[in-house]
Parts: C-alpha cells; structure tokens; sequence
C-alpha cells in the first residue's frame, strides 16, 4: 500500500485518506508509557490502556487495570486446589483444601545403645519432636532411619498422638556408646 500526500490528506493507494498531516502532532507517540490516563483507560468494553498489577488483594474492580500473568498462574494453581506449608525446625506439612494433610519431619538423635535387652541392646525410649501442624484424629505414621548402624527401630512406650508421633527404641546387637542417627517421619492424616 503506497503513500501519497494530496494537500493536507495522506492517501494510500487504495484511495484510502487518513486524516490531516498537521493532525500527527496530536496523536500518541510510539513509546507513550505513563502512569496518568492521557490516552484512555481501557475497560471491559473500550480499548485502551492499562495498569498491570501483580497481586490478588485488590477488594474492588477498577478500570483500566489488568492482572500480571504471575498472577493468572497462581490463579490457575489455586482453582487446582489451595496447599497450604506449615514448618518448624524439623520439616513441613502441606495441608490440602479437601482436609488431607501430610507431614515429613527428619530428626536427629544422638544416643548409646548399650542396655542389655535378651541378646542384644538397647538405647531408652526416645520422645520425638511434634508435628508442625496438628491433626484432627491420630495420623497413620511411618518411622524409619539413615546411618543406624545395624540398629532397627521400634515403638517406644508413648503412643502417636494428632500433634507427635510415637517414641522409639533403638536396637542393635552390638552395644555401641554414641552415634548419630537420622529419623525420617511420614505422617498422612486429616486436619479439617
């Protein structure tokens, strides 16, 4: 489409005019960003421009802001269903909408295991730490340990309870006076 210039008018080869030439000045320049409304706020019906925002609190609709695509992801993952992480010094459990809540803790304890128990030994009943959220009815939980040694592990004398797991014994058998070990706790259960 080529471009003439007949008086005031630009007119295409399609004989198509677009106004004045003395109108440019008037127009929007190409790099026109700005945080007034000089050229129009768009809307729901008209174009034009708009403020992006990159957060969900707004508690009213206004003209001529539209959403950060960040925000349509978080969108998108929260219609998927809301998790919510609650930690302490141990690990983190993720609370899901639906009510199910899963915690994975991993907890060190240095101990000897050195009591006299039939042919082997074993170490004292051993309190685990908390959940970082609790239940609403006792989890099903699962206990098991990295660098034991030969040691195996066993309910101590305090039952799971919703806010902590069991205690646990640690038996081997050979006695040994101290060593770290590492244990790993899954609990899957409720919160709501």
């Amino acid at each position: 489409m080529g471009l003439r210039i007949d008086g005031n008018l630009e007119v295409y080869s399609d004989n198509t005019s677009y106004g004045s030439l003395k109108d440019i000045k008037s127009k929007a320049p190409t790099a026109h960003a700005s945080s007034s409304t000089t050229y129009g706020v768009g809307t729901t019906a008209n174009y034009g421009h708009n403020k992006v925002i990159n957060d969900l609190t707004h508690n009213a609709f206004a003209n001529g802001e539209s959403l950060s695509a960040y925000q349509g992801y978080l969108l998108d993952q929260n219609k998927q269903g809301k998790i919510t992480k609650v930690t302490n010094s141990y690990g983190a459990c993720w609370k899901f909408d639906n009510g199910l809540m899963i915690c994975n803790m991993r907890y060190p304890i240095t101990t000897a295991i050195n009591t006299a128990w039939g042919s082997g030994y074993i170490s004292g009943d051993k309190a685990l730490p908390s959940f970082p959220a609790a239940f609403n009815a006792l989890p099903a939980v699962t206990i098991t340990a990295d660098g034991v040694d030969g040691a195996i592990i066993f309910n101590g004398g305090t039952a799971v309870s919703n806010s902590k797991p069991q205690s646990i014994y640690l038996a081997r058998f050979a006695s040994i006076s101290s060593k770290t070990f590492y244990i790993n706790i899954t609990a899957i259960g409720t919160w709501k």
